[in-house]
């Protein structure tokens, strides 16, 4: 008698991977079919078609999901512990099918595979190839035609995903055309104000563990991990002879490159970051005194002085080489020599960017940080009448009056209550200055361009393409962050429509809405906003 695998390369029996989706059952062709996995944790892409159940990580990979109740049209259901994803591949392209349970896998002979019927269960004929019917059963298999199910045009999807690529690529050559000067992270130690070049901050996190080490110097801390690297933080309170005061909340540590090695510095409160023209910036005397110092910028005409701290100089040079001797001694250089290398030896030691990343709702966001010209705290907003939905209204920036769009509403999810985490972005919209408003900022970070996929083909056929550059993996593809082109956030009817909305002192009408509050429009003015990063 001939095996099953010799009646299948025949044509004589096929496997078929059975399972169900509401009261229906379906079958998959087993080679179709990749792997079976557990409902993984899943994020959510804004403006993605409805059946596209967000992206997932399948070992380090993404691997975009199909809600196949919702593309088939059968009545929605919560999961359980018997739902599973079907991992499939579809000309090249993963592709998860999240089903309801996985039965078995069937052997089933030739004769009693049947064409698909004009209408199969009320499901479109179209997702159906055809159907298995046993002799002594009555009830139908539906075949799923997954190539249908998944509707990817491949060649524009390849397309997308190139043109998506070489749009990575290019964003971190091209200097942003709207800078206005040098972009800086301004911090607060006490009551003083401090500030770095933005390109020497690699990135900005919460106060973590601290791993003490005995016989270190006293500037030095103790050791933190940040993505495989092993590093010394210092308090830059005890660098800068400031007295010390109690830990907060809002302390946060800044990874800087200095002294030829990269450290993190412990500090107050991070505030902004914040564009300065040049005509603002002082260069300090030459003096021993002040060699710290990079220059002196005067905002609030002179009222306020925000020092920029040369990370070079923090440290002087004999303490330099006692600290990078420590680490020495220590290992410190050779455990994140031996991990770097191992970065290199995976792939991942390329060119690399930097990102603000940000929340809303569930899901994390992140922008270039070129693109970014200041983060604010919310302060009041006006209210437009006849203003497009996703403009929340216009706030006041030192003077200007720029516009800040709902991204809530733009990526159509549920609205929610402004509270002390949420931050207006600064961004450059259709050639305007415009606010993001957001749940909350969370980091500044630096990852390798080999981390960041285009979007997935089945999303470059979507309208989150538009705006969606890519998707960025971070520790080790557990954490997902969506990389927006904040340029493309607007479609074209959208642009039209925000670009035709009038200042406040163009509204006609008696009254304007503050969030909270009413006010006659003459006599309302808007107060400076607080521009603040910390959480």
């Amino acid at each position: 008698m001939a095996t099953i695998e010799e009646r299948e390369q025949h044509g004589g029996v096929r496997q078929m991977v059975l399972f169900r989706l509401a009261q229906e059952q379906f079958a998959l062709e087993i080679n179709k079919v990749k792997e079976i996995v557990r409902l993984p944790a899943t994020t959510k892409l804004p403006k993605s078609p409805a059946y596209i159940a967000g992206i997932a990580n399948l070992r380090g990979n993404v691997l975009p999901i199909i809600d196949t109740r919702q593309r088939l049209q059968l009545d929605m259901a919560e999961h359980t512990e018997s739902s599973r994803i079907l991992v499939t591949e579809v000309s090249g392209h993963l592709l998860g099918l999240q089903v309801d349970s996985v039965l078995t896998v069937k052997t089933v002979d030739a004769d009693h595979f049947k064409s698909s019927p004009p209408v199969s269960q009320n499901i479109d004929k179209d997702y159906i190839s055809g159907v298995i019917q046993e002799d002594d059963d009555s009830s139908l298999t539906l075949i799923l035609n997954v190539e249908e199910v998944a509707s990817i045009s491949i060649e524009q999807g390849e397309k997308k995903e190139a043109v998506a690529t070489a749009a990575i690529e290019q964003k971190e050559t091209e200097e942003d055309s709207n800078s206005e000067g040098e972009q800086f992270v301004t911090f607060a130690m006490g009551r003083e104000d401090y500030a770095f070049e933005v390109e020497t901050v690699r990135e900005i996190m919460r106060v973590t563990t601290i791993t003490d080490i005995p016989n270190a110097p006293s500037h030095v801390k103790g050791l933190i991990t940040v993505r495989d690297s092993v590093m010394p933080v210092f308090d830059l309170r005890a660098l800068l002879s400031l007295q010390t005061e109690i830990s907060s909340e809002n302390e946060r540590i800044l990874i800087v490159e200095t002294c030829g090695f990269t450290l993190g510095l412990i500090v107050d409160r991070v505030k902004e970051v914040r564009r300065f023209p040049a005509e603002l910036i002082q260069i300090p005397p030459d003096s021993d005194d002040v060699q710290e110092l990079k220059g002196i910028v005067k905002v609030d005409n002179g009222k306020k002085l925000i020092m920029i701290l040369n990370q070079d100089k923090l440290l002087a040079e004999n303490e330099s080489a006692s600290v990078r001797q420590w680490m020495d001694d220590e290992g410190v250089n050779s455990m994140t020599a031996e991990r770097k290398q191992g970065e290199l030896g995976q792939g991942n030691g390329d060119e690399e960017v930097q990102l603000v990343t940000f929340n809303v709702g569930e899901e994390e966001y992140g922008i270039h940080i070129t693109k970014i010209q200041e983060i604010n705290r919310l302060d009041e907003i006006t209210h437009l009448p006849r203003s497009p939905h996703f403009v929340e209204g216009v706030t006041n920036l030192r003077g200007n009056v720029i516009p800040v769009l709902n991204v809530r509403k733009l990526f159509g999810l549920p609205e929610k209550e402004n509270d002390d985490r949420t931050r207006i972005i600064i961004v450059d919209i259709g050639g305007r200055k415009t606010g993001l408003c957001v749940d909350q900022v969370d980091e500044v970070l630096r990852l390798s361009k080999s981390n960041i996929e285009p979007p997935p083909a089945i999303v470059s056929s979507s309208e989150a393409n538009r705006f969606m550059e890519g998707v960025c993996k971070l520790d080790k593809g557990k954490r997902m962050v969506i990389l927006l082109d904040v340029e493309q956030i607007l479609d074209k009817q959208e642009l039209e429509s925000f670009q035709s909305i009038d200042t406040p002192d163009d509204v006609k009408d008696s009254e304007v809405e503050i969030v909270g509050k009413k006010q006659p429009s003459k006599k309302k003015r808007l107060s400076k906003p607080k521009t603040v990063v910390d959480k």
